[in-house]
């Protein structure tokens, strides 16, 4: 899995870079290769990160943990991308994101870690 992420992620920072390259020259194509790049980033690297970083960090090694801490970093990454691009919606998505990281993985990180 770590393997994919990584495999993912430099996918991602190569389209993210061309994206950038093309938008500073203003060639066609620019727009879309960012947009590749960050739902590149967002949907599949942010998610597999988070399951490894709570994964670990979690005291029992908790997949539950892990499975929170993959749909945290993927709430945080759409709510970011919904920011930046004005789109609807982006208030209630932050919103959702810190209700979700308030409630659900910070105090689950938190029983793991201090085994309760």
């Amino acid at each position: 899995m770590k393997k994919t992420a990584n495999i993912l992620a430099t996918i991602g920072v190569i389209c993210f870079t061309l994206g950038l390259f093309f938008k500073f020259y203003h060639w066609a194509g620019g727009p879309i290769f960012l947009l590749a790049a960050l739902f590149l980033l967002v949907l599949f690297f942010l998610p597999s990160y988070g399951y490894n970083l709570m994964y670990d960090l979690s005291g029992k090694k908790s997949k539950t943990a892990g499975v929170f801490g993959a749909i945290t970093f993927c709430a945080i990454g759409l709510a970011v991308i919904f920011k930046v691009q004005h789109w609807p919606f982006a208030g209630p998505l932050v919103l959702l994101q810190y209700v979700f990281t308030a409630l659900f993985t910070v105090p689950l990180i938190l029983v793991c870690r201090l085994r309760i």
